[in-house]
C-alpha cells in the first residue's frame, strides 16, 4: 500500500462511488492506495461546498 495524499483522478471518482454506493459529498483526497492504485483511505474536509459539517455516517 501507498500512503500519498493525492487529488482523485476522475477515475478515482468513480470507484469511490462505486465503493460507496453512492457519489461522495464534499471535498476529499485519497491518502492509502492499493500496491495497483485502487482507493483505500479517504481524507474528507470538514465541511462540504454549501458549508455544512460534513456528515459522518
Amino acid at each position: 500500500m501507498s500512503s500519498s495524499s493525492s487529488t482523485p483522478s476522475a477515475n478515482d471518482r468513480a470507484r469511490i462511488a462505486e465503493l460507496l454506493g453512492r457519489t461522495p459529498q464534499g471535498r476529499f483526497e485519497v491518502v492509502v492506495r492499493t500496491i495497483d492504485g485502487d482507493p483505500v483511505v479517504l481524507r474528507n474536509e470538514p465541511l462540504l461546498d454549501d458549508g455544512t459539517p460534513m456528515p459522518t455516517r
